[in-house]
């Protein structure tokens, strides 16, 4: 009776041991999802300042990421997401989007993160 009753405890401590394993791994990957987020809309309201302080200092809209860091307003390694893919840059007339495809590195998907700048000529 004692060693079933042991043996009862001894699973049931390992059961819990391993689930508070697997919480501890869910919980830390929720958390890195988070931050990788956190960090690329950080990334993107930096972007948005930068292209700001070109359009006031050169009185044009930015045709590209890319003349934002030759022009000293961005440093280069923001034209590379958390996930160590290039951001996407599109421009329609007085409108560019800026996008990170994300956890699946992917633009145009529902995991993506963008920023829309609005220019006025």
């Amino acid at each position: 009776m004692i060693k079933k009753t042991l043996r009862i405890i001894g699973a049931v401590v390992l059961v819990l041991t391993a689930g508070l394993i697997v919480l501890y791994v869910v919980g830390r990957a929720e958390l890195r999802a988070e931050a990788a987020r956190n960090a690329t809309d950080a990334q993107l309201y930096t972007i948005r300042k930068a292209a700001d302080t070109y359009v006031i200092k050169r009185h044009e809209t930015p045709p590209s990421l890319g003349v934002l860091v030759d022009g000293g307003f961005l440093p280069p390694d923001l034209l590379i997401d958390f996930w160590g893919e290039p951001l996407a840059f599109t421009r329609d007339g007085t409108r560019a989007d800026v996008c990170s495809g994300g956890p699946d590195h992917v633009v145009g998907t529902a995991d993506d993160l963008c920023l829309t700048l609005r220019f006025r000529h």
